[in-house]
């Protein structure tokens, strides 16, 4: 077959096949020290081989598969290669073979765990000799290659010659994307489609480790349509909202994670008259083929239909710096996301009201992860908020939206506050979601509670969405979209009103002379929102349905 430098051919001998041949060169003189030639006892007269394996760092490279693969072996016609040549290293990294290919060959090692890998290539052996051969395995990288003359979706394979490498590729924005490949240089490239066309890259490229070697691969470009319908089709918006966050949720249906996650650009956020609004990702999970981004509306429109956010990707653009999403200007003291691991709760506003967790762990979120709780130890400390923003009195302006997903429903769960005699919600055992505030009079306190009543059977094991709103002393209690209820029930506590109780998520705190704590939650808990100022109903209606888990508005949609 004659090689063409990015050019389209015919494939000789590979009718109804799709190859793509990828040849690896490495120069040893450098690693000389690695081989040494000391005999071989072995009475069957194969060379042997033994050596120690590390990964990057230093640590050893136990259980890793390791394997000897003749010259010009071809992983796709060729049989499977002789057992003899395979082997598992120690805990220790070590690995020995009694028989290996006499001749010239390629040593492999895999490490499953952390996918790190090692290629040594044209290793030279004569029969009744020995190899001592020691390597590092590091993490592998991606060859991008320039693939115009193909469509988009055109099928091949990839195998690497004189190794055991096999794997299907695909043309993916004008390209072909090889993954999980050995850091090395690659020497010739060649792409054979079902029909035999062929592409052939001459030049060779260096695969660096973790990282994505392109050649004259065409720059990636998205672009979504984000329709901010409020109409009574839409979310029914009655209101102006200002600098309201809206969560733009990509799935694999959206996105081609195996590609983008593995390259720079940056994503950004506009209005259909060109404005740019701040945007902030929340979390990208190649793994889970997921990612949140925040954006914040300057304005958004009641009754419209007309109103449409643009959400584009650029590579190879330097990311803008942007103002915090959630910030003290739109009314937010703390937004915790629950994105930032066990027993830690980073402050999304830039206030530090970050939060130090004790036996919580990291589960599925309403949006990405969450923390959760076990029922018996766990909770969510936030220091410094005795005192400040949080210490909201008996007739301040505030809102706190929250999303509770809880397990189980035996008994009264505290979910947030500060203690039990300032404000705080929870679940009342068998009653429902409870809201109380306190507030201070001669003997003892002055008690309101506000109750949203729940079916502790049909609700268990789902996300439910509680916002409470006090504007002076009218408190009004959200859950879903819907008001519950305005009007309070009144009554006494015989403990004092006491303010200087940390905020607490997780686990109910009594005064500190009485030192107890107790009714801890069973679940997960996500996005606490907390602002100084009064939100409507359109805001809580447009923040609901915006944020729950599924059939979330709005809809974003991929442009072609």
């Amino acid at each position: 077959m004659r090689k063409q430098h990015f050019s389209c051919g015919i494939g000789q001998g590979f009718a109804l096949r799709v190859l793509f041949l990828l040849f690896f060169g490495l120069i040893l003189g450098a690693c000389s020290d690695l081989l040494s030639d000391r005999g071989n006892s072995a009475e069957s007269g194969n060379p042997e081989m033994a050596g120690l394996l590390t990964l990057e760092g230093g640590a050893p490279a136990k259980n890793a598969r390791v394997q000897c693969v003749p010259a010009g072996y071809n992983a796709l016609r060729d049989s499977v290669l002789d057992s003899r040549w395979q082997t598992f290293t120690d805990s220790l990294g070590n690995y020995s073979l009694k028989a290996v290919p006499e001749g010239n060959f390629s040593l492999e090692a895999y490490h499953v765990e952390s996918g790190m890998r090692l290629l040594l290539q044209n290793l030279a052996v004569k029969k009744d000799s020995t190899l001592a051969i020691a390597g590092e395995l590091t993490p592998t990288g991606t060859a991008r290659i320039e693939a115009s003359p193909f469509e988009n979706g055109t099928s091949g394979y990839v195998y690497v010659i004189g190794t055991s490498i096999l794997r299907s590729v695909k043309v993916k924005f004008g390209a072909i994307f090889v993954d999980s490949l050995p850091a090395d240089q690659l020497d010739l490239l060649v792409f054979i489609a079902d029909n035999g066309d062929s592409l052939t890259l001459d030049s060779a490229l260096t695969v660096d480790s973790g990282d994505t070697v392109n050649v004259l691969a065409p720059l990636i470009s998205l672009t979504y349509k984000v329709p901010l319908n409020t109409t009574s089709g839409g979310a029914n918006i009655t209101d102006t909202l200002f600098g309201f966050p809206l969560v733009l949720r990509l799935d694999s249906s959206l996105v081609d994670f195996s590609v983008i996650g593995n390259i720079s650009g940056t994503w950004t956020a506009k209005k259909a008259d060109g404005t740019v609004l701040p945007l902030q990702l929340a979390k990208w999970d190649n793994k889970a083929k997921s990612a949140d981004f925040w954006v914040r509306l300057d304005t958004l429109l009641p009754q419209s239909t007309t109103d449409t956010l643009f959400f584009t990707f650029q590579e190879g653009t330097a990311s803008v710096a942007n103002d915090p999403i959630f910030n003290a200007a739109n009314g937010f003291i703390a937004v915790w996301h629950f994105e930032d691991g066990a027993n830690i709760a980073l402050d999304a506003t830039g206030n530090g009201y970050a939060g130090v967790g004790a036996n919580t762990s990291v589960g599925a979120g309403a949006i990405g992860s969450a923390l959760r709780y076990n029922g018996l130890t766990s909770y969510m400390s936030i220091p410094r908020t005795a005192e400040g923003e949080l210490n909201f009195a008996y007739d301040d302006t505030m809102s706190i939206s929250v999303w509770v997903h809880p397990d189980i429903l035996n008994t009264s769960r505290f979910v947030y506050g500060k203690g039990v005699t300032q404000y705080h919600l929870k679940y009342l055992y068998p009653d429902g979601w409870l809201f109380e505030r306190y507030k201070e009079q001669t003997e003892g306190s002055a008690r309101y509670w506000y109750k949203a009543p729940l079916d502790t059977i049909e609700d268990t094991g789902k996300w439910d969405f509680l916002t409470v709103v006090q504007v002076g002393t009218i408190i009004n209690l959200y859950r879903k979209d819907s008001l519950i209820t305005s009007s309070p029930a009144i009554g006494t506590y015989a403990s004092s009103y006491y303010t200087s109780n940390d905020f607490e998520i997780g686990r109910q705190v009594f005064p500190l002379d009485v030192d107890s704590t107790g009714q801890y939650f069973w679940g997960a808990i996500d996005e606490l929102h907390i602002s100084k100022v009064a939100r409507s109903a359109s805001w809580v209606r447009a923040t609901y349905l915006n944020q729950r888990p599924v059939d979330a508005w709005p809809t974003v949609i991929k442009e072609p």
